[in-house]
Formats: structure tokens, C-alpha cells, sequence
């Protein structure tokens, strides 16, 4: 199962939400126990503060001789409760690969290649289209894409002229931003018996706004602590978290499967009637 929150949400309400999923699929009749992974899609192998993926594991066959106990039962109660109970997250519930080893789940991925260079934009709202037209399809379940051309972001705009001025190098800034920010390799070290790596980093708490910025400092050539906040301009800006190549074309991903008494053929078939009518030549 695969969950997608705004957005803007953080790693930790994304971590609420996984709890309160894993909650209601453990009180599911058939179901064992669940596994949750908070900041991943495992369907699409991304990983991202707004994703999350849980996995489901049912009880032994001999305890789900009931027809309502099935495996298509129990996950078409999932996402009537997911859909009543969870307003602020897209949830998308998904059996396990036919064949071992062949696909991450049950379904099928449809990839949107902007082959046309028509933009991100209508990149986004070709596949839209695609989704909404093709979920209202019968017995079709169709997860909208983790695509979005216009996510919010912060733009940082160093101001080159002043670094220089002040008596800085840009390597120095840059290094800064990585080492508070990112996170730095320092060395590794053997204690306990075991090999460990040393990495250094700010405490989450201290760079989770952007007046955190303010309270970094950079030392120049001669020896003064220059505040970083003074060198750069933050400004708000929309774009892809990330791109997808597929075929060296920019392309959008759409997740989903048919229920019963559809077939894989079948669901493929209708999706690719549905491409034919909702995208763009």
C-alpha cells in the first residue's frame, strides 16, 4: 500500500499518518500484522517527505476459509475504510505481484512521455485528465500521480559579489549550506568491535525554517565570522521535486489496477482507450 500526503507535509505527519493506516488495517478482520516506511513510495522506488508505503501482512490461509476473508476482500475493505477515514492523503491499496520477483505489487504502471517538449505543465494536466477519465471507469482503481510541476520551494540566490568581498570563497559558503544542511562525511573509526562512519549535521530543529540561516556563520580570510544569512536571498518558487526520464522524455507515472471480474489484459486495454482519448496527440 502506498500513501501520498500534500506536498508541503513534513516527515513526521507523514509518520502519524502511517501509524493511524497501519492502525486501521490492523483492525481489519484477516489481517496479521503491518510494516510501515515513512518518506518512500516502494511502488516507485522515490523517496520524498510526503510518501509513505505500508505493507500488509494477512493471516495463514487456514484462518481465512471465509469468503470475506480473501485477500481481494480485505483490500477492497481497506480502501473503503482508507476512504472514509483518511481525507488528507491519497491512498492506493495494491495485492502482491502475480509472479514473485516480476513488479513491485499487483497492476500495472502507465508511463506519460512528453514526447512533444509540450512542458511540465501539460505534462501535469494531461495525466490529470488521464486519471480522472480512466477512474471512473468500472471495477478500474487508479492512483493520481506522484507527479507535481509546481511543488513549493525556496530558491537561494548567493550573493557572489559580496562573497568575494567580505573575504570568502563560494567553496566556503557552499560548504557551509552542505555541512549544517545536508550533512558531511568526515571519517570512519572502529569502536565496539564494529566499523563506523562519522557524519556531521545540524540538529533537525535548527534547520527546519529559514530564519535558521541567520544563526550560521562563515569564517573569512582574516579570521572574522561573517553571518550567512547576509550573503544569500531566499525567495518562494514552484517546481518538480523530481523528474522521471523514461526514454530520455520527461514522463509522469500513474499507478493502478483493475478488480475483479477485470483482467491485466483487459485493464490494459481500457487504459489504452482511455490514453487515446485524454492525451494530446
Amino acid at each position: 500500500m502506498d500513501a501520498q500526503l500534500p506536498d508541503s507535509s513534513s516527515v513526521q505527519r507523514t509518520k502519524d499518518l502511517m501509524q493511524e493506516l497501519g492502525r486501521i488495517a490492523r483492525d481489519t478482520p484477516g489481517v496479521e500484522h503491518t510494516m510501515s516506511i515513512a518518506g518512500q513510495s516502494f511502488l516507485l522506488n522515490t523517496n520524498s517527505s510526503n510518501f509513505g508505503s505500508l505493507f500488509v501482512i494477512l493471516k495463514p490461509f487456514d484462518d481465512r476459509r471465509q469468503p470475506d476473508l480473501t485477500a481481494n476482500a480485505i483490500m477492497d475493505r481497506l480502501r473503503k475504510e482508507f476512504a472514509a477515514k483518511v481525507r488528507d492523503a491519497q491512498v492506493g491499496v495494491f495485492g502482491a505481484p502475480p509472479v514473485p520477483g516480476i513488479g513491485m505489487a499487483a497492476g500495472f504502471k502507465l508511463m506519460i512521455e512528453d514526447r512533444g517538449s509540450l512542458g511540465l505543465n501539460q505534462l501535469q494536466a494531461s495525466t490529470d485528465a488521464l486519471v480522472d477519465s480512466s477512474g471512473q471507469r468500472p471495477h478500474m482503481i487508479v492512483m493520481p500521480t506522484v507527479f507535481r510541476s509546481n511543488t513549493p520551494q525556496l530558491f537561494m540566490d548567493i550573493d557572489r559579489t559580496k562573497v568575494e568581498s567580505l573575504g570568502l570563497t563560494l567553496d566556503q559558503v557552499n560548504q557551509t549550506l552542505q555541512i549544517y544542511l545536508g550533512s558531511y562525511y568526515v571519517n570512519n573509526f572502529n569502536e565496539f568491535g564494529r566499523y563506523w562512519q562519522m557524519n556531521i549535521q545540524a540538529d533537525g530543529q535548527y534547520r527546519r525554517e529559514v530564519d535558521n540561516l541567520n544563526q550560521l556563520f562563515v569564517r573569512n580570510k582574516t579570521g572574522d565570522m561573517v553571518p550567512l544569512g547576509t550573503l544569500i536571498r531566499m525567495r518562494e518558487i514552484g517546481g518538480p521535486v523530481m523528474i522521471t526520464r523514461y526514454n530520455l522524455y520527461s514522463a509522469a507515472p500513474i499507478m493502478g489496477g483493475g478488480k475483479p471480474p477485470l483482467s491485466s489484459g483487459q485493464t490494459i486495454n481500457l487504459m489504452e482507450e482511455e490514453s487515446a482519448k485524454a492525451l494530446p496527440g
